[in-house]
């Protein structure tokens, strides 16, 4: 079973791909390949960096890159998901390779108190900065991400606004 996750910064993503690791499957995050280039470039790890980076890569090799790049390491597992997809090239890829996707989104409250937790290199900013972030990355302001268009192309999308056990039962039963 392949299943593709979608979500707005602070979602929940992470905490559902964890669940699903414990339940056998390989996680593949499409942010991944963005840091390994980011870093081969020698560039530092903050979110403007990363976003600067995919969209080089995007407008270089396609703005299914990530996908194509994530799924070719994918291919050799039974059951993957993949987080941190973000653009609708990059859904339409997925869903083409048999990928259920799944989208995840809370209130901007709850999110930005989500990313101050995690403390993650790319969250140390203030609630305006992520605002900001928030609005680019959702409308397509930043080429390469167009997050709402994606929720709009997912099967199922879930309100990740109380407790994690209950939005995982609903993904459960959503793919089951």
């Amino acid at each position: 079973m392949y299943i593709g996750l979608i979500g707005t910064n602070g979602a929940g993503k992470t905490a559902v791909s964890d669940y699903y690791k414990t339940k056998g499957f390989t996680v593949f995050s499409l942010s991944d390949i963005v840091r390994q280039e980011a870093t081969r470039l020698g560039r530092s790890l903050i979110r403007d960096n990363l976003v600067k980076t995919g969209n080089e890569l995007k407008a270089e090799f396609g703005d299914d890159v990530l996908a194509i790049r994530v799924f070719d390491q994918a291919a050799m597992y039974d059951n993957v998901v993949f987080d941190s997809v973000r653009h609708p090239a990059e859904v339409r890829y997925l869903k083409a390779h048999g990928v259920r996707m799944i989208g995840l989104d809370a209130p901007i409250g709850l999110r930005y108190e989500r990313i101050h937790l995690r403390q993650s290199e790319t969250d140390a900013i203030d609630f305006e900065t992520f605002r900001l972030h928030d609005q680019r990355e959702r409308s397509g302001e930043s080429s390469g991400q167009k997050v709402d268009e994606c929720l709009g192309l997912c099967e199922h999308v879930f309100q990740n606004d109380g407790l994690l056990e209950t939005v995982l039962e609903k993904i459960d039963r959503a793919i089951a």
